[in-house]
């Protein structure tokens, strides 16, 4: 509830910031841009101005230099708009009958690369046009204002040396004008010519999102003749070579445009990137002298220390995969299969060896179902292909799976166990790949052939992905644990919790889009997921998106997150080990944090389509309506403000306000958390804490005093026992020696002479070491036969009073 209230008193002061800003702009409330206008320039500011403008106009004159980028880019349009016509006019000879599905999808990637390249190239020139654009509104302002100081009759009488040089600065505004004119003139070309290009990409991938469209339409759909009834001419057999050429030329044309598109640089930087990583966790994680008890030893060592070259591999492909989803089919394809030779290493120690021979049975389907590339060449003899590579999936599925796993160990891997239970639905797939393929539905028996296998194939792959991943965030986790780190000592655990968490659900992610992709139902899928989030509801004036409530939630999400990491790393763990004074990090902090809390509000309200704006108002009132009910909260918020940045208490300390004492565990900005020394948490409002008497023991510093008070018998010798107890504070090492002890004899008492010892002791030593110098004074004082005596009194009895008592016989006397 705190923590609402907190938020809530955050929003309200961030709605009543943008009302007064939205109360000081223009009186229309569709204005959103304060234009300045210009004004006349004082004739005493006139030379200073002139000179402030030429150096504005020569640092503009600079951006005017040909842009050598610039220049490349223009020849690399001209190039690339040749290239994809002739790609265009290439696609446009094809029949669009006998296009196979593997065809189609790489043509779509192929095709998406290019234009995802020519929107980069865009994006570079817009953001041109736009620096343009400013330049010309800041050199449009200045000539409006020297044409409005010429024109003035007030700088009539000015000398004609002044007016010269106005008329000069004016022209060179002007000529200046006229160049970025010209300059967003070329930028504007380039971008039209770009924008030719990106009509002619989009075209096509419309055309070849039709023909898979009207695939999946088709699939059941009977487009080939009976399997027995198919003739197998020669003539699609042989020659051999001119297809295996053609074949090659194709796949090999669209890996070189795609290897024309990647930034190597950055590329090779990732590759090392993760590579020192690799080593470095590695290195460090040897060092820590753990053995096989420990739970995840085994997995560990088996990763960086056994296999590390194939798990280095298979970590970068697989990360070179993700990261560039237009890469081409016959490259993904090689890829995957050195990923599955990876795996075919590093896994079995894992998995064992039934898990070793699941792996080797993918490999081989992933093998046969990537020769489908060139097999499709060789026309109706591509079906036999798809025949035996049906048949084949079918015996090492039902092998290796179905017979082979009917009865699973009890100490089987968990890899094991899962492939068990996915095997049935791929024998399925398999037995219907094989049926419609008979039965000349190719389109079915080509998609459920590779359904099943690129499915096996990719649990593989994430499985393997999933293990390095997991092995490494645990070896960085045993190797922080042994840093020793105070802060994040009772961190660690969660800290695993939450990676293993994110892991595991980038895997299920990744799993369903590759999943996806394969069922051929990826983009559709993602279409409707964007329409469906993009779909706009009207309430009133107020748009709102699904999208927009989830970016919402996303923003709001990765700001809480920000400032607790902020919280715990950087203050807890790094200010903390700074030279600045006591509080001064927690303030920072909580500046820092609460800063990046606004403006990951006013961020996620602007992702969900809320204008602050027409807001402004509403807060206004809610402020007025709701202050009543929420003074004590705003109160206590104000309060939590004047403790963070005049620090009166700091977190540490031990404090003492009304009847609570104990030490102060949290500073927050509503309430502060003090434990008490009996064990108890008090959640202590700062309104009370601020006004209110407070006492800080440990303000400036840790150091209290003690003060133990005594009394001898009269006839002691003061000298000596001031002497005593003195040397009793020294001997005592928790005694501060500065200032130094004080023995004071404080005076002549009823029964005894008293005494008081005065020596200061850090703060959380102090019942201890009061109770160690008292028995230290008591021994002394029995070692010099020193009394402490105990308090008397004498009683005298009066003659008058005795005659007030009963009478009494008299008590006969022994005899």
């Amino acid at each position: 509830m705190f923590m609402k209230a907190r938020y809530l008193v955050l929003l309200l002061l961030l709605l009543g910031f943008s009302n007064l800003q939205f109360g000081q702009s223009t009186s229309s409330a569709d204005s959103t841009v304060v234009k300045k206008s210009p004004k006349l320039i004082h004739v005493v500011e006139i030379s200073f101005e002139i000179e402030r403008t030429r150096k504005r106009l020569l640092k503009m004159n600079a951006q005017l230099e040909p842009n050598s980028e610039f220049i490349l880019l223009d020849s690399l349009i001209k190039k690339q708009k040749v290239f994809i016509e002739n790609e265009a006019k290439e696609f446009k000879t094809y029949n669009t009958h006998n296009l196979s599905k593997y065809f189609l999808e790489n043509t779509f990637r192929a095709w998406s690369g290019h234009k995802m390249k020519l929107l980069n190239w865009m994006e570079m020139i817009s953001g041109e046009v736009e620096r343009i654009q400013g330049n010309l509104i800041e050199l449009n302002f200045d000539k409006s204002v020297w044409e409005l100081t010429y024109e003035s009759e007030k700088f009539a009488d000015d000398p004609a040396q002044l007016t010269d040089r106005i008329i000069e600065i004016i022209n060179k505004i002007k000529d200046l004008e006229l160049e970025f004119l010209k300059q967003r003139r070329d930028m504007l070309i380039r971008e039209d010519n770009i924008t030719e290009t990106v009509s002619i990409t989009d075209d096509i991938l419309e055309e070849v999102s039709q023909l898979q469209h009207h695939q999946r339409d088709n699939l059941f759909v009977a487009d080939k003749p009976l399997l027995w009834q198919t003739p197998f001419n020669k003539n699609e057999l042989i020659p051999v070579f001119p297809r295996l050429k053609r074949a090659w030329h194709e796949n090999a044309k669209t890996v070189t445009n795609f290897s024309k598109e990647i930034n190597y640089l950055n590329v090779l930087l990732f590759a090392a990137l993760i590579v020192l990583l690799f080593f470095l966790i590695k290195r460090r994680f040897a060092k820590l002298g753990l053995n096989e008890e420990d739970p995840y030893f085994v997995v560990v060592r088996r990763v960086f220390s056994d296999h590390p070259y194939a798990t280095i591999i298979s970590l970068v492909f697989t990360l070179f995969i993700l990261f560039y989803p237009t890469i081409p089919l016959i490259l993904t394809g090689f890829l995957g299969t050195l990923l599955l030779i990876c795996a075919l290493v590093f896994l079995p120690g894992m998995i064992g060896e039934k898990g070793r021979l699941i792996v080797l049975m993918v490999l081989i389907l992933y093998i046969f179902n990537l020769s489908e590339i060139v097999v499709w060449y060789f026309g109706n003899w591509a079906r036999l292909f798809i025949t035996v590579e049906a048949l084949l999936a079918l015996f090492l599925t039902y092998k290796y799976g179905l017979q082979g796993f009917k009865r699973v160990p009890e100490g089987a891997a968990p890899f094991v166990k899962e492939v068990w239970v996915l095997s049935i639905p791929l024998f399925a797939l398999f037995t219907i790949a094989l049926i419609a393929n008979g039965l000349g539905y190719m389109n079915l028996a080509v998609l459920t052939l590779k359904i099943g296998v690129k499915i096996a194939a990719i649990v593989v792959i994430i499985f393997g992905a999933h293990a390095i991943l997991r092995a490494m965030v645990h070896a960085s986790i045993e190797i922080g644990r042994h840093t020793k780190s105070k802060v994040m000592e009772k961190r660690w655990s969660s800290l695993k919790k939450r990676s293993m968490q994110v892991i595991n659900t980038l895997a299920i992610i990744f799993l369903l889009k590759f999943i996806l992709q394969n069922m051929e139902v990826y983009r559709p899928v993602m279409d409707w997921v964007a329409d469906f989030l993009a779909h706009d509801w009207e309430i009133g004036t107020l748009s709102i998106s699904i999208g927009g409530i989830f970016s919402l939630i996303l923003i709001l999400a990765i700001s809480f997150g920000l400032s607790n990491f902020f919280k715990v790393i950087v203050e807890d763990e790094f200010l903390v080990r700074t030279k600045l004074p006591k509080g001064v990090p927690a303030a920072i902090s909580v500046t820092v944090r609460y800063f990046i809390i606004v403006l990951g509000l006013s961020m996620a309200l602007g992702a969900a389509g809320i204008d602050l704006g027409k807001f402004g108002l509403i807060a206004g009132a809610l402020g007025v309506g709701i202050g009543f009910g929420l003074q004590n909260i705003v109160s206590n918020f104000i309060s939590g403000l004047i403790l963070v940045y005049e620090r009166p208490i700091n977190v540490g300390d031990t404090i003492e306000v009304e009847n609570l004492m104990g030490i102060v565990n949290k500073v927050g900005v509503r309430a502060s958390n003090v434990r008490t020394f009996d064990g108890a948490e008090v959640v202590v409002p700062n309104g009370n804490l601020i006004s209110n008497q407070l006492i800080n023991w440990t303000l400036s510093d840790n150091q209290r005093r003690v003060e133990v008070k005594v009394g001898t018998a009269y006839g002691t010798n003061p000298n000596v026992v001031l002497e005593l107890m003195k040397k009793v504070a020294l001997d005592h090492e928790d005694v501060l020696k500065d200032p130094e002890p004080r023995a004071l004899f404080e005076g002549f008492g009823d029964s005894s002479l008293n005494f008081r010892l005065l020596f200061w002791v850090h703060f959380e030593k102090g019942i201890g070491t009061k109770s160690d110098i008292a028995i230290g004074v008591y021994n002394t004082f029995a070692e010099n036969d020193i009394q402490i005596p105990f308090p008397q009194i004498d009683l005298h009895v009066k003659k008058e009073d005795e005659e007030l008592l009963p009478e009494s016989k008299p008590a006969e006397k022994p005899k």
